[in-house]
């Protein structure tokens, strides 16, 4: 076989609703990968999440649970950890009505995480990963190293929510101190703000990508 396949959404086992992508990352996800790395014949081959969303019932990102940005941070940031840990796709399950959408919401939750996805695409086509995206220090801050298709270095940094009961209950944001290399980073709004080394600037559930450079 070519690759490993499997199916994986972000929802909880009681199916009422959904882990953030660290927490689902770390309880299901990696599992899958560190088997298939010790299964001789299939340790080089590629793997895809064939299926995946945030449940598989209504397929929205719970309002009772995230807020609108959270939820489009967790789209991006779900991306990410699958990439970063080598993956040959993920495909979100009813795309076009849910994550693709013009951003909305209905009864059930959010969707429409459209203009997220289409930043995250052009800031990484062409590039790849160098290492898997980690946590480090205290509150937890998470990193994805990366080389962009211009090959200049560049690095995935966010903060998330990790609280699980109720979006209110989570600090939002903390600061982050810029490392070397960075002059800009770039934001899933399409927006570029200008850093400098040792900045402390504040991170949050949207990913923003440190880079340098035109």
């Amino acid at each position: 076989s070519d690759w490993a396949d499997w199916h994986g959404y972000l929802t909880t086992d009681s199916s009422t609703g959904t882990n953030t992508p660290e927490t689902q990352w770390a309880i299901r996800e990696l599992d899958y990968v560190s088997t298939q790395a010790a299964t001789a014949g299939w340790k080089d081959v590629g793997f895809i999440n064939s299926e995946t969303n945030f449940t598989g019932t209504n397929l929205v990102c719970p309002s009772a649970q995230y807020s609108a940005v959270d939820c489009a941070g967790q789209v991006v940031r779900w991306q990410i950890l699958h990439d970063s840990n080598g993956a040959v796709g993920v495909d979100w399950y009813k795309w076009n009505t849910t994550i693709g959408q013009t951003p909305g919401s209905n009864s059930f939750g959010y969707f429409g995480f459209s203009d997220a996805y289409y930043y995250i695409q052009k800031y990484m086509v062409g590039g790849y990963f160098t290492a898997p995206a980690s946590s480090s220090g205290s509150p937890a801050i998470w990193t994805a190293p990366m080389v962009l298709a211009n090959g200049i270095p560049a690095l995935w940094v966010w903060y998330p929510c990790t609280s699980g009961a109720s979006y209110s209950a989570c600090v939002l944001g903390t600061n982050y101190t810029v490392p070397s290399g960075h002059d800009k980073y770039l934001d899933l709004n399409g927006g570029t703000t200008s850093v400098t080394t040792g900045q402390i600037i504040t991170v949050d559930v949207e990913p923003i990508l440190l880079t340098s450079g035109s």
